[in-house]
């Protein structure tokens, strides 16, 4: 990814595979581009800023949440763009997306909505990277949101059923995640936390499990290569009411598409 001075630019790093943009409106972004279907995309989303040190958080907070979730999309991002280069590209684009303001709120990815930078009806999922624990041994990978869209299978088969997961509005939950959600897009947050949920408090860098961070980045590549490879694509799940609990809703499973239309 390259940042342009704050203006909307883009630069073609290698043709018809990888284009790297950045602008205030949007965040920085990078495209590696589809093989057979590069209109339609799988995108990954981190924020970059951590919102300052304050005691409560602790001196390495900043470095979990969002640092970690940063390096994890850049090595994604490196790593896609070394496959597509050898000659294994995805059937769709994965788009990349570095936010503003996360910490304080949504506002990075609303405005990234807001800058039109993505037709919606061709976006196939969204994978929000928000906090990751590091340091601590009992720590898992944690989806939150899956419950609303049938990414409830595609991680069941991914992970052999050895994921955690959140409903989304819980503990673990981000207003990224809520507001791309609420936008109609496919959408599932990956966090990696501890039983006690908190993150780290003290030095992050003496406490780094770097084995964890790459293992966590395989994990989370994994899936997102085969949303974009795979011919099927995530649909939502509604509730059957809003007071209901939102787990409650009809697991469909992916579907074959030429197009990625929601359903009414």
């Amino acid at each position: 990814m390259q940042h342009v001075g704050g203006q909307r630019a883009a630069e073609q790093l290698r043709p018809g595979i990888v284009t790297a943009a950045a602008g205030r409106a949007g965040g920085d972004r990078a495209r590696v581009a589809g093989a057979q279907r590069p209109e339609q995309s799988v995108v990954v989303v981190a924020h970059w800023d951590a919102g300052g040190h304050t005691a409560a958080a602790g001196a390495g907070a900043g470095a979990e949440d969002n640092a970690a979730g940063v390096a994890i999309a850049l090595a994604m991002a490196d790593r896609a763009v070394q496959w597509t280069l050898a000659g294994r590209r995805p059937l769709r684009s994965i788009v990349f997306v570095l936010t503003a303001d996360g910490s304080l709120g949504p506002y990075g990815v609303e405005r990234y909505l807001a800058g039109g930078v993505a037709d919606r009806k061709n976006v196939a999922a969204v994978i929000v990277l928000s906090g990751f624990d590091l340091h601590d041994s009992s720590a898992h990978l944690v989806a939150i949101g899956a419950e609303r869209s049938s990414l409830d299978v595609t991680l069941t088969n991914a992970f052999d059923g050895g994921i955690a997961r959140e409903l989304a509005g819980t503990r673990f939950d981000n207003p990224e995640r809520e507001a791309l959600d609420a936008a109609g897009l496919v959408t599932l947050a990956l966090t990696r936390r501890s039983e006690a949920g908190a993150l780290v408090d003290g030095p992050f860098a003496a406490s780094t499990n770097l084995k964890a961070l790459a293992s966590t980045t395989d994990s989370i590549f994994d899936l997102v290569w085969q949303l974009a490879d795979e011919p099927g694509i995530p649909v939502r799940v509604e509730a059957a009411d809003d007071d209901d609990d939102p787990s409650e809703g009809t697991a469909v499973l992916a579907r074959p598409s030429d197009g990625i239309d929601q359903p009414p």
